[in-house]
């Protein structure tokens, strides 16, 4: 599609495809505050607070999340901010989200740059499509600047292919079924014997079948079938 790999910048993190359609992908996965928490803490992130977007999935709508990431190696434990915007919305077709990651506690370089990832999301033929690029902007001059640029590529990567796919293949599907609408079952106007011969054994069946879709078990019955429908297909960059 070249509309939108002309969209990308920078590196390519990841090109992973969904079963599913568009507008039920973005409900589960970015209007989702409980999927976009467990997606932070996966990779050992604390205090993770979830804004609500402020105008829907239109074009110009923000969200706000920020998170505690936890200390490694030469770097120590401090506080990150991500802003997400809609900058595209084709409704149906193709959405693009920009997100300004700034991790300003950073010792030396935290105030110097911030990381831009652009998620590019489309329509295919019965899947969505979800892609993510990134750039580093540096706004001060800092002698770091190649460590840095060659640290968030590194993490950029990991991050996408040790925690972010194996979370959407095993995680994913039941966050995205969580927001589709009940089946409706009505027993109720199922045609009755007339003469009533089955000497209760028909009415039984029906009541037994009532109790059985209002219950849990076949409500979790439900949702691993359609889980399993759902599942996505990862393809390599």
């Amino acid at each position: 599609m070249k509309k939108m790999e002309g969209l990308h910048h920078g590196t390519l993190l990841v090109d992973h495809y969904v079963t599913g359609n568009i507008e039920s992908f973005l409900k589960a996965y970015y209007h989702n505050a409980d999927f976009q928490r467990d997606l932070q803490e996966q990779t050992g992130n604390t205090d993770v607070v979830v804004g609500n977007w402020s105008n829907g999935n239109s074009i110009g709508s923000v969200c706000e999340i920020e998170y505690t990431m936890k200390a490694q190696i030469g770097v120590p434990k401090n506080r990150v901010y991500i802003n997400m915007k809609y900058t595209t919305a084709l409704p149906g077709e193709i959405y693009q989200i920009d997100n300004i990651i700034n991790s300003p506690e950073l010792p030396m370089v935290g105030k110097c740059f911030r990381v831009h990832e652009r998620t590019i999301i489309s329509q295919q033929k019965g899947h969505v499509r979800v892609t993510v690029s990134q750039e580093v902007d540096f706004f001060k001059k800092s002698l770091l600047k190649g460590v840095v640029k060659k640290s968030a590529k590194a993490e950029g990567l990991r991050f996408y292919s040790r925690i972010w796919t194996p979370f959407m293949q095993t995680s994913f599907p039941r966050y995205l079924n969580r927001i589709l609408e009940p089946i409706d079952f009505d027993f109720d106007s199922q045609p009755q014997d007339e003469n009533n011969n089955n000497n209760g054994t028909g009415s039984s069946r029906v009541s037994d079948l009532q109790r059985l879709a209002r219950s849990r078990a076949f409500s979790i019955f439900i949702a691993d079938t359609l889980a399993k429908s759902h599942s996505p297909i990862v393809t390599t960059c």
